[in-house]
């Protein structure tokens, strides 16, 4: 049996077991350059209650999210007394509108990586290339993937809309100057988080408050036991890759329950199905892998909450290229990566259109 063969459950069981012992749980590598703590921010918290939406013909064309639009909060009547024009009747309400949304795939990339059989001498060694070249062609996807959400978070921040708000509000990003990064500001930044209605919200850092808050946690001065304080009563994040993503110094502070994602798969079978067997040595399986790091918070549309793997579509193609000097024949063996997926913001409601992203920048 060729190296990389799956037509034999043993061979892929070889490879998932290498694959598996590239990752150490306790130690596990976070993609160089890739902003996985802005991804596992927003992937884990996101709050949209999505239902399979399918055509006529049974395909899904995407998933669907409901919600009413009431219009105005305003009281019908204030006053000092009882308004006795209220007799036995209840008034007539104000309706709501009902609201419907299809949210479709938006997300997509792939990655195919390669290997040759004259690159390796037994099966064993085959197996360890074949996991190797899957976890290449997925850590690119990832990568990618993680760029596309702290790029999303950067498009869809809202205009900071409290009148009153400190700093300098340039469209959508509100400014401060190097000085006024300090612990002092966490506080600012909180209101205006508040005055924008911004609750059960995340605060995500790329490099700002970075050196404060290693001195608070390492420091020794009175400051230092001032700045631990704020930093554990308020949290905040730090992805030391979003500012190379986004080119510049920036914070967020939003709520992802505010964010929709949601992630597909075109082959539902863990292990390799062969779907392409080529008269030329050509072969082609499929199926699905999990992220070893990435999860997404999936909500059902009667509210079971889960977190779940990010999936990704593999494609192994077999391919023979020729013979050895010994008459062997030779293969290669590609690894294809797909990433399919939808990231939105949620529908509209009263107040009209607000992400509850909010954009900070160091200057």
């Amino acid at each position: 049996m060729a190296a990389g063969d799956f037509s034999a459950a043993a061979s892929y069981a070889n490879v998932i077991a290498a694959y598996d012992s590239l990752f150490d749980p306790s130690v596990i590598e976070k993609d160089e350059q890739a902003c996985i703590t802005t991804a596992q921010n927003v992937l884990p918290f996101q709050g949209s209650r999505l239902r399979e939406e399918f055509n006529a013909q049974g395909k899904c064309i995407g998933r669907k999210v409901y919600w009413d639009n009431f219009g105005s909060f305003d009281v019908d009547y204030s006053g000092t007394s009882f308004d006795d024009t209220v007799t036995c009747l209840v008034p007539d309400g104000t309706e709501g509108e009902a609201f419907s949304k299809i949210y479709e795939a938006n997300v997509y990339n792939y990655k195919v990586a390669r290997w040759n059989d004259q690159d390796c001498d037994n099966e064993y060694q085959g197996a360890m290339m074949s996991a190797r070249r899957i976890n290449d062609a997925m850590k690119a996807c990832r990568k990618d993937l993680c760029a596309k959400v702290a790029t999303f978070l950067e498009t869809n921040a809202q205009t900071n809309g409290w009148a009153d708000s400190a700093g300098s509000v340039v469209g959508t990003v509100t400014q401060f100057n190097a000085a006024e990064f300090n612990m002092n500001l966490v506080h600012t930044m909180r209101l205006i988080a508040i005055k924008n209605e911004t609750s059960n919200y995340r605060f995500l850092n790329g490099t700002n408050f970075w050196e404060i808050a290693q001195a608070a946690q390492f420091g020794v001065s009175d400051q230092s036991v001032g700045d631990r304080n704020v930093l554990a009563n308020f949290p905040m994040a730090w992805d030391v890759w979003l500012d190379d993503a986004l080119d510049g110094f920036y914070s967020f502070i939003f709520d992802p329950s505010r964010i929709a994602f949601t992630n597909v798969t075109k082959y539902l079978s863990d292990t390799p199905t062969l779907v392409h067997n080529g008269t030329n040595g050509e072969q082609i399986y499929t199926w699905r892998m999990a992220d070893p790091i990435l999860q997404w918070r999936s909500i059902d549309v009667n509210g079971n909450i889960a977190l779940t793997p990010v999936y990704y579509d593999v494609e192994y193609k077999k391919k023979c290229v020729g013979r050895s000097a010994r008459g062997e024949f030779l293969y290669t063996h590609d690894f294809g990566v797909y990433f399919e997926g939808m990231l939105d913001t949620a529908p509209n409601y009263q107040g009209g259109g607000l992400t509850r992203i909010l954009q900070f920048e160091k200057v």
